[in-house]
């Protein structure tokens, strides 16, 4: 009762907030065809190299005024300040005051994924390594260097030389140590960040125990400094080297090959690492350094394990509030965090395999599997999209598909669905190269799925409000967003069965039916005892024998006996080569596919398809009906293996037969003129895709209603192609329309009425966000 009053609460908050009696919203609450900025495609947001060159180039112009005028203030001081080993003030920012937490909340895609669109500018180096062939000094200048931290002393232990950079937890400096005069790296962790500790004594715990990773491929800190103002300093090892970021920002993606060799040390670094109770949390590119040894072999090293958590005040009792801490700031990089990290949920090792997933991705692709123009958009399309393939359907490179395969099973959206352990994906990846098609379909893991009894039951994961706080720069916006997180970021099909998009037109339901011939036993019986006297009376070379045969390949047609059916029908061919019989040759081997295709025998299915396609025109011509059995079995099974230059051959001769009898045959036409259309919607030939959509859901209508289960399956078809077409208005009002045929031609829990759930959400987000929201909160009946 009381989870009903807080929501009518909060409801009536929103309508007041959507009726403009509160603060403005920081989003654009337009609603004409895809004005909304927040979810429009990735095509026209991700990489645009000029604008996002432009915007660096002027950020770092900002930059380097700031530089002069702090220094031509240093100048004219003239009194240096005293070297306390304590974190100063920086070109005039106040040491005590923290930055503000939200700034960036609606941070550009630019600003978001500077390491992915922006390749071919210069980036900030590693943290563990310097940037290649730069002091770190700012040439720019008046009076070199300025920072005030270089060559100042640390606990009169480290000398800092110069500047690397900058990340988001720290600082970061080249320093050597006094004693010994060795170089290291020195990360001086934002004050903001420490100001909220709730135990520094605790801190410092978890520092000593991180610290104590020892592993050939990782390069962790190995000692760390507390100053009495609180400051903390972490010593990491100075690695001569490039960081993985750095290698993309040059080549734009590495060969599989070699990105293989660098990701199987990483994932000794994790195994190591997972043994000892440590979480990385933040793996990204950045955080992957390679080494060239003697002879050019590389040598990758993860750098910066587990500092996000040595700024938390997690126990094994309480959550991992990753995504969001007490001083308002993002653990880990939205463009790679996992699911349950967006969520703030506990993280455990399958969290790192999901971000090491979409390290592996961009490795190989350029990019990042998940771009949004926002932190709330890259969240949201972690926890409901699924990534573009790596492979194209067309592709030949079994190692790269293999690879694929590997990685979308890292990127799996249920934890309980990915590796359970890095162990797994080093045994898939060292199988790539060396398994046959037969044993890497015997042996790898990335192909084994999840058990029922192993999998838990999906449920509605309802996001933490303290998440929401960040994501929003107004205090209403924030009551509003706690109403939204109820439900908002969950795929909207969760409770329904999956759908799989790609195989919309596909026989997915090929289970036999005991009860289809009455009696089956018995007449089993008497058909085989008919045949066995046929061939003992007259022998198998008969007209007579051909008939008892088929007799018997009908019983078991019609009670579904794939197997038996198939063997018999071989028989059957046999005896009519040499006798004839009531079926010709052409219609035997049709029959014959399809037995085997309801056997998923696909191989067999598509030999004996052709076989009798070539036989029927030879016998009726090209364009015959007699031939739709042996396309419809080509057309699905091209389909599911994602050949879609022969499905679209198939579905084309199909539709040329059809046509000559649509009006007799509405249904065969309409349906091959949709399985046409979703093949050249996959193939991302979208005018084509709606024209043949509309074709066949126009005809249907017009001769056999909307009754039929074709129509919502078709106008979901068509909601995918104008999706894709950015046709968003038009999408949502297709889905809309679908939804309640859905229900009534094929029930309420079903796949595809999830499917359409799903997508009519999505849309909805880019054409009516108010109308969205509303229905998420159960205040709109646009979903019933």
């Amino acid at each position: 009762m009381a989870a009903k009053t807080a929501i009518a609460t909060d409801n009536s908050v929103l309508k007041a907030f959507l009726a403009g009696q509160n603060e403005p919203r920081p989003f654009p609450v337009t609603v004409s065809d895809n004005s909304d900025p927040i979810f429009e495609e990735e095509e026209l947001t991700l990489h645009d190299e000029a604008a996002v060159a432009s915007e660096r180039a002027k950020k770092e112009e900002s930059k380097k005024e700031a530089v002069k005028e702090a220094a031509v203030k240093e100048a004219v001081k003239e009194a240096p300040k005293k070297d306390n080993g304590a974190d100063t003030e920086r070109f005039g920012k106040p040491k005590d005051k923290p930055e503000s937490s939200n700034k960036n909340i609606l941070q550009s895609t630019a600003d978001l994924s500077s390491s992915a669109s922006s390749r071919a500018e210069s980036k900030k180096p590693s943290s563990a390594s310097p940037p290649s062939g730069d002091s770190g000094k700012d040439e720019t200048s008046l009076f070199g260097n300025v920072d005030p931290m270089v060559g100042k002393r640390i606990a009169d232990r480290w000398e800092i030389m110069e500047l690397l950079g900058e990340g988001s937890m720290s600082m970061v400096y080249k320093a050597t140590e006094v004693e010994t005069g060795k170089v290291v790296v020195l990360k001086c962790l934002h004050s903001h960040l420490l100001a909220k500790l709730p135990n520094v004594k605790r801190f410092e715990q978890k520092a000593k125990a991180n610290a104590n990773l020892r592993h050939p491929h990782i390069s962790n800190f190995h000692d760390f400094h507390l100053g009495s103002d609180g400051q903390v300093y972490l010593i990491c090892d100075f690695i001569n080297g490039q960081s993985l970021e750095e290698l993309l920002s040059k080549s734009g993606h590495l060969a599989v090959d070699r990105a293989i060799a660098l990701f199987l040390q990483a994932i000794e670094a994790l195994e190591y690492a997972h043994q000892e109770k440590v979480l990385h949390r933040d793996l990204k590119p950045s955080n992957i350094v390679v080494q060239k040894e003697a002879g050019g072999k590389e040598l990758a090293r993860v750098v910066d394990f587990g500092i996000a958590k040595l700024l938390t005040d997690e126990t094994d009792d309480v959550k991992s509030n990753q995504y969001i801490t007490h001083t308002r700031e993002v653990f880990g990089s939205p463009l790679y965090m996992s699911p349950e990290q967006c969520m703030g949920r506990k993280l455990d090792p399958r969290s790192d395999i999901y971000s090491l997933g979409c390290v592996m991705y961009e490795t190989i692709s350029g990019k990042p599997p998940f771009v949004g123009k926002n932190v709330l958009e890259t969240a949201y399309k972690h926890m409901n999209e699924a990534p573009r393939p790596l492979v194209s359907d067309s592709a030949e490179d079994r190692t790269l598909s293999r690879f694929e395969l590997v990685v979308l099973k890292m990127l799996a959206k249920d934890a309980d669905n990915r590796y359970q352990n890095v162990s797994d994906i080093k045994h898939d990846l060292e199988l790539i190269h060396t398994a046959s098609d037969e044993e890497w379909q015997e042996q790898a893991i990335a192909l084994k799925k999840v058990t029922k009894s192993k999998r838990l039951e999906t449920k509605r994961l309802p996001v933490s409000f303290e998440m929401m706080v960040i994501l929003t720069t107004s205090v209403l916006l924030i009551v509003v967003v706690a109403v939204w997180s109820l439900s908002f970021l969950s795929p909207e099909n969760q409770d329904y069965p999956s759908f799989n998009d790609d195989q919309l037109w596909v026989i997915s339901d090929k289970k036999h039916n005991p009860s289809a011939v009455q009696d089956f036993g018995n007449r089993e019986e008497a058909a085989r005892m008919n045949l066995a006297t046929v061939e003992r009376e007259r022998g198998p070379d008969c007209r007579e024998y051909a008939d008892a045969l088929f007799n018997l390949v009908e019983l078991y047609d019609k009670a579904e006996h794939w197997a038996d059916a198939a063997l018999n029908t071989t028989r059957l061919i046999e005896t009519t080569k040499k006798v004839g019989g009531p079926m010709s040759q052409g219609t035997c081997y049709k029959r014959l596919a399809y037995y085997y295709f309801m056997q998923d025998e696909f191989d067999e299915a598509i030999a004996n398809a052709n076989t009798s396609l070539d036989l029927l025109e030879k016998e009726f011509g090209p364009v015959s009906p007699s031939m739709m059995l042996s396309m419809q079995v080509l057309g699905d099974i091209y389909t599911r293996k994602k050949d879609l230059d022969n499905a679209q051959r198939i579905y084309e001769r199909m539709l040329a037969i059809t046509d000559s009898m649509k009006d007799r045959s509405p249904l065969d036409f309409a349906k091959s003129s949709a399985k046409l259309a979703d093949v050249y919607r996959r193939q991302g030939k979208l005018e084509l895709a709606e024209n043949h959509y509309r074709q066949g859901l126009e005809w249907v209508q017009n001769t056999i209603g909307k009754e039929n289960a074709f129509v919502p399956k078709t106008m979901y078809g068509l909601g995918l192609t104008l999706m894709a077409e950015k046709k968003y208005k038009e999408a949502e009002q297709m889905f809309k329309d679908a939804l309640p045929l859905a229900k009534a031609s094929l029930g309420e829990r079903t796949a595809l009425v999830g499917a359409i759930r799903k997508h009519y959400s999505d849309v909805l987000w880019k054409t009516n966000w108010v109308a969205a929201a509303m229905m998420k909160i159960g205040s709109s009946d646009t979903m019933k």
